[in-house]
């Protein structure tokens, strides 16, 4: 399945322009920072390598929001899904990875096995039982 990022989300910690470099206060997210850079796996827990449960507060809160966003692969496109439907050895991929050469019957295998996917796709979408079936929903 190919996966296509359309949009992506950012998250952004804001602090203030002083504190950029040099961390102060809770105004340069001192304790984000330092929880950030002292997260440590503990292997003795439930045998197991886990994050040690100490001073991470504000890391818990983070891994809660970021869990909201979830990654969704977009739907294939018209041109994916048939390139998907034909053989291997006819795709793309094969003649760009080498495994293939760009000979004219190469060439002309993967036009004739695109026109017959790109038929079958239409009769599929247009067959009886489609028809009959959007006309009743």
């Amino acid at each position: 399945m190919a996966v296509n990022f359309e949009a992506a989300s950012v998250h952004y910690l804001v602090v203030a322009n002083s504190q950029a470099l040099a961390v102060v206060d809770r105004w340069g997210m001192a304790r984000h920072r330092w929880e950030a850079t002292n997260l440590k796996n503990d292997p003795n827990i439930t045998m197991r390598d886990v994050p040690t449960k100490f001073g991470d507060d504000c890391m818990d809160g983070v891994k809660h929001y970021l869990q909201t966003f979830a990654v969704e692969a977009a739907p294939l496109t018209r041109q994916q899904q048939i390139e998907e439907a034909i053989p291997e050895r006819l795709r793309l991929s094969a003649l760009e990875s080498g495994q293939v050469t760009g000979s004219e019957g190469w060439w002309m295998a993967k036009a004739r096995k695109t026109q017959l996917v790109e038929a079958a796709m239409k009769q599929q979408e247009d067959s009886k039982w489609e028809k009959m079936w959007r006309d009743t929903v």
